[in-house]
């Protein structure tokens, strides 16, 4: 009965921790430093079916990533709050699947190391094979952990270089047109003629 209610408690405070963190990050702010002469714009939120993160991963790589002021989503911040509940920075980053199976894994195999070793304990018949199978529950849900706070990190970067292109409006399906004056020197029969003209760029 208690393992129920912590469980409940637990899955409100990811639920309600999840909640106010989205819900202030729905709009990115870029600003200067205060005597830089930069105004602050807020960029509104974009609606956009975000795919699946798997794709995401193989498209944009964590390692290559620099914190910006405008991220929506604080590395930092939600690691720890990965580290200080499993899944719920995942969670905030809006990746419930993944958060769900890193929070009830953790906890399915500490609960389970948990009653091998209270079984270990209170019956005089058990064998030191159940206390070695609850050291082995226990190792299995640490390392868990400890990935769920690599992954809450790598996350965490991912979805905030895929926004950037996304506020930049580099997503799939558009397309950004520029023109740029070009001067360029043209070797003639016995001088150099000047020409002049406009240069397309393209990104896509």
């Amino acid at each position: 009965m208690k393992h129920k209610i912590f469980t409940y408690l637990l899955l409100a405070a990811v639920m309600l921790t999840a909640g106010s963190l989205t819900s202030t990050s729905h709009a990115t702010t870029l600003a200067g430093p205060p005597d830089d002469g930069y105004t602050q714009q807020v960029l509104p939120t974009i609606a956009v079916d975000t795919p699946a993160f798997k794709y995401l991963a193989q498209e944009y790589d964590y390692r290559g990533y620099t914190a910006s002021p405008a991220d929506r989503y604080n590395v930092a911040q939600l690691t720890f709050l990965s580290a200080l509940i499993p899944g719920a920075g995942q969670m905030v980053a809006r990746e419930w699947g993944k958060g769900s199976l890193f929070l009830a894994g953790t906890y399915s195999l500490f609960s389970t190391s948990a009653l091998l070793y209270n079984t270990y304990h209170s019956s005089k018949q058990a064998t030191d094979a159940l206390l070695y199978t609850s050291a082995a529950f226990a190792a299995a849900g640490l390392g868990i952990w400890i990935w769920n706070i690599i992954d809450a990190n790598h996350t965490a970067k991912i979805k905030n270089l895929y926004l950037r292109d996304l506020l930049g409006g580099r997503c799939q399906g558009e397309a950004n047109i520029s023109f740029q004056p070009s001067l360029n020197v043209i070797p003639g029969n016995s001088n150099f003629l000047p020409a002049a003209g406009l240069a397309m760029r393209l990104n896509f």
